[in-house]
């Protein structure tokens, strides 16, 4: 899986006019809030995780919702904060919003 792919996914997906998202193309956490924010509107539930325990891999980031259907969550284990935040947003968009990018 090439995590840089959905950088560039979530750029597009975060420029959508008609989502009313405002993208700032800052690298931080703060990119993610529109998207992120959105989602937590649908009724879902965004979990990030900091692993202490692990030298790699040390961010896991989930979404559960019941809008996933059978599976009920997105869910990733990165060392890539912004490439996973990506991911997630991105697999969530398609899956919910039928946004494919």
């Amino acid at each position: 899986m090439d995590l840089e792919d959905y950088k560039h996914r979530f750029s597009k997906l975060a420029s959508l006019e008609n989502l009313g998202f405002c993208y700032n193309q800052t690298n931080s956490l703060d990119q993610f809030m529109p998207i992120l924010s959105k989602i937590r509107e649908d009724s879902s539930v965004v979990v990030i995780k900091l692993d202490g325990e692990r030298s790699d891999d040390i961010y896991t980031l989930l979404i559960s919702s019941e809008k996933l259907g059978a599976d009920g969550y997105i869910r990733i284990d990165t060392s890539d904060l912004e490439s996973g935040l990506a991911f997630i947003c991105v697999k969530y968009a398609s899956q919910v919003w039928g946004i494919d990018l």
